[in-house]
């Protein structure tokens, strides 16, 4: 379930980054996750945790593109 929902996102960001959205949209999504991070309950960092864990178990490849995302931004 999770991998199908990652794949079907990937496919719409695929689509937008043809159209040229894509910094956009990753500008907003960066805004999203720290909004999150920042005033979401316990329960939902954790459901947000075990989804995150589930993709880099499941979908390595996509995990390894969210870490290198995260070492990006810890960067800046």
């Amino acid at each position: 379930m999770v991998t199908a929902i990652v794949e079907a996102l990937a496919g719409v960001i695929g689509w937008f980054a043809a159209k040229g959205l894509d910094s956009l949209i990753g500008k907003w999504v960066a805004y999203v996750v720290i909004a999150f991070e920042q005033k979401a309950s316990e329960k939902s960092k954790l459901a947000f945790t075990d989804a995150i864990n589930e993709i880099k178990k499941n979908a390595p490849e996509k995990a390894k593109a969210w870490d290198e995302w995260r070492n990006r931004t810890a960067k800046n």
